[in-house]
């Protein structure tokens, strides 16, 4: 056996001890434990209430509000029978961010009874809607379908809308027997 073979083990089987203690001094100082995160988030979500009427000064109750997001609101309208041409009825529509989320806020009002495109006309249509919040007119005329949106629905906050239907004095007597429903949805984001 060669002098330098023997020197060689010693040197190796002291490497292989030093390697064997960092090893077990790692071990010492590195631990390792199990964590478990429940995430909760029920707390976290954007949930909007929506309420109607059509009483002169209402403010919603507790017991007015609906879920905005699986219940929209339907108002029910009669045709010229019940309604005079050129009359009108007034709906108070409130929207409220029931949630601790603040988010965006989005109102379509379109026919509920809307049937695939082509259809003709609808008296839905011949309707004439004057929406307007506070005083500010968001839409003043006919349309199949209507869409506004507003930037921000702070956690709390409501918003109340006037919903003026007019049948209008021009309309054409084969509308005298229809109805119609009129579908106010609101959807929202959170931010």
């Amino acid at each position: 056996m060669s002098i330098l073979k023997a020197q060689v083990r010693p040197a190796l089987a002291a490497a292989g001890a030093l390697a064997l203690a960092v090893a077990m001094v790692a071990a010492a100082l590195v631990t390792s434990a199990e964590y478990r995160v429940t995430l909760n988030g029920s707390g976290d979500r954007f949930d909007l209430v929506a309420a109607a009427s059509a009483e002169p000064g209402w403010e919603p109750l507790a017991s007015d509000w609906r879920d905005a997001a699986t219940e929209p609101i339907v108002l029910e309208l009669e045709g010229a029978d019940k309604l005079g041409r050129g009359e009108f009825v007034d709906f108070a529509v409130a929207v409220k961010n029931d949630g601790p989320l603040d988010g965006d806020l989005t109102l379509r009002i379109d026919d509920a009874d809307a049937t695939a495109t082509g259809a003709g006309a609808t008296f839905f249509e011949q309707l004439h809607f004057t929406v307007s919040e506070d005083g500010c007119v968001l839409v003043d005329g006919s349309f199949d379908t209507f869409t506004h949106a507003w930037p921000t629905l702070l956690h709390g906050e409501s918003r109340t809308l006037t919903v003026r239907i007019t049948l209008p004095s021009d309309l054409p007597k084969e509308w005298d027997s229809k109805s119609a429903r009129i579908r106010i949805q609101f959807e929202g984001m959170n931010l």
